[in-house]
């Protein structure tokens, strides 16, 4: 019989337990279920999902935001330790069962810190809060708000607002090619998309294109100095543009884009990149003129790496590049001490204390993170204002995660925010209050009953990216077993998940097998 497979939404459902203890209670003594006078609650689950915006209000750096493409908003009040969702009027829901917030970008607005914008995943959806999130609005798919065309197969990836004027507000977006070509056109990896950027002049009732394009359209940068000066960056690491050629191999791409009539017309900036897919751009806090941005893609990884202007992007140079992984997926620099810049990818984070020019590698065995965790893409940095190494990362593959030593060491910060896909469930047969799960984000344990979580990936051995299964020996829970889908790796332990070991290589085993 064919094994069916088990996903648990984490967003929602999440996990199970109210017992805590470790003694038996009365109940346990007497045979029946240790849960027999216990109620469900929600209790959040493992980090993971699909990570996206990180923000920092500008007026207190306390409050702080995080989106996610599973979970929707998230909004901390205390620094990030603590994380609740913030939905309610977020009504473009998707999944099989209607219980995904497809959330994907976040922006404040710098004329009032309690006017939060938010764009959706393939929705085309666009909501604005007024109350710093607790209730929100829609903006799109109302007679009252007309313009954008596209009802489906619109990602909208960044927005900005016009300093000095919270009408004004312009949103960067993907259009998937299903949406306008009728199927899906894929690359050597990923979906070939085209991208799109709308304005708005009057707070989001009417929106017109004022740029069209063959890659989508992420960070919009507006001149602060010069609010007719505007900056977009194109692409990203898992997307192909819709100009690529897969079976050349030719990338293809649309890299910077720059305006200085407000959006009227546009210029590509793009002198001296070698790479245009330009998944992270961010402007000097003090000189609109040197930007930096990350550059690369997985698919077409020559030419990624971080690039430097001084000159408002006439001329780019790259300040960093690894030779075998070279794209970068998030880039920042401090705005209290812009000598100090960062940027990341899966496989590098690195710290620059000279304003870009040179960098410091932070990455330990080709990851950064925390232990026992694969972090996944820093899809976006948030630098706390008040400590240039105090550094929030969201991670595309789920999960908030802080630095307070620029990068050196990591911890998880995202309690009470998950967006988790998870594929199994093991209980312990003699204590129920410890729990392991496995899902696209890798393995976990619990202790407690759910309360808090632990990552025991087997990083050092090869990471379970999108795991698959993990089982408990009856006779010895302690005896683990665990899969990657991904791979087609086992793993045993038997200490409880602290050390692991390979014991099946299906890759290899297929490879093996005689013609």
């Amino acid at each position: 019989m064919k094994e069916k497979k088990i996903v648990l939404s984490s967003a929602l459902i999440i996990m199970l337990l109210l017992v805590i203890g470790v003694v038996p209670s009365q109940a346990q003594q007497s045979g029946s279920s240790p849960l027999a006078d216990q109620t469900w609650v929600r209790l959040g689950g493992p980090l993971g999902g699909m990570g996206y915006d990180i923000r920092m209000s500008p007026d207190n750096p306390d409050i702080m935001y995080v989106t996610d493409a599973n979970a929707g908003v998230h909004k901390s009040i205390d620094g990030g330790q603590i994380w609740v969702p913030i939905n309610d009027g977020i009504d473009l829901r998707t999944g099989t069962s209607g219980d995904i917030i497809p959330v994907f970008c976040l922006t404040i607005d710098p004329n009032d810190n309690n006017i939060v914008w938010i764009g959706l995943q393939n929705l085309a959806g666009v909501y604005r809060s007024v109350d710093g999130g607790q209730t929100w609005e829609r903006r799109t798919h109302r007679e009252c708000c007309r313009g954008i065309v596209e009802t489906d197969g619109f990602t909208v990836r960044g927005i900005a607002i016009e300093p000095g004027n919270s009408e004004v507000v312009y949103i960067a977006g993907e259009i998937h090619s299903w949406r306008w070509n009728g199927r899906v056109l894929m690359g050597r990896n990923f979906d070939m998309t085209k991208g799109v950027i709308y304005k708005t002049t009057d707070g989001g009732n009417n929106w017109s294109a004022i740029w069209r394009g063959d890659n989508l359209a992420r960070y919009i940068l507006i001149d602060p100095g010069n609010v007719e000066t505007i900056y977009v960056s194109t692409g990203i690491f898992d997307r192909e543009a819709a100009n690529s050629n897969p079976e050349a191999g030719e990338p293809g791409g649309v890299g910077i884009l720059k305006s200085t009539d407000g959006g009227q017309t546009w210029a590509q900036m793009n002198t001296g990149l070698e790479n245009l897919y330009v998944g992270s751009l961010f402007m000097h806090p003090t000189d609109s003129q040197t930007l930096i941005a990350g550059i690369g893609n997985q698919t077409y990884q020559r030419g990624g790496g971080v690039y430097l202007t001084h000159d408002g992007g006439q001329h780019w140079m790259r300040v960093l590049a690894r030779e075998n992984y070279d794209y970068i997926t998030s880039v920042e620099y401090a705005l209290s001490n812009p000598d100090i810049a960062y940027a990341g990818g899966e496989h590098e984070f690195a710290i620059s204390q000279d304003g870009g020019q040179t960098w410091i590698s932070r990455t330990v065995n080709r990851f950064w993170g925390p232990g026992g965790i694969r972090p996944g893409f820093p899809i976006d940095f948030q630098i706390d204002p008040r400590d240039p190494e105090r550094i929030f990362v969201n991670s595309y593959g789920g999960g908030n995660f802080l630095s307070e030593d620029g990068g050196q060491t990591w911890t998880s910060a995202s309690m009470g925010y998950t967006g988790a896909d998870l594929t199994d469930v093991s209980i312990d047969p003699q204590n129920p209050a410890i729990v392991y799960v496995n899902g696209r984000s890798g393995p976990f344990a619990s202790m407690d009953g759910g309360l808090n979580w632990s990552g025991i990936n087997p990083i050092a051995l090869g990471t379970v990216a999108e795991g698959a299964r993990v089982t408990l020996d009856p006779d010895d829970p302690s005896h683990i077993l665990l899969s990657s889908a991904h791979r087609g790796w086992t793993y045993e332990s038997f200490d409880g998940g602290t050390h692991w070991v390979l014991v099946t290589d299906y890759a290899l085993a297929f490879e093996s097998l005689p013609p």
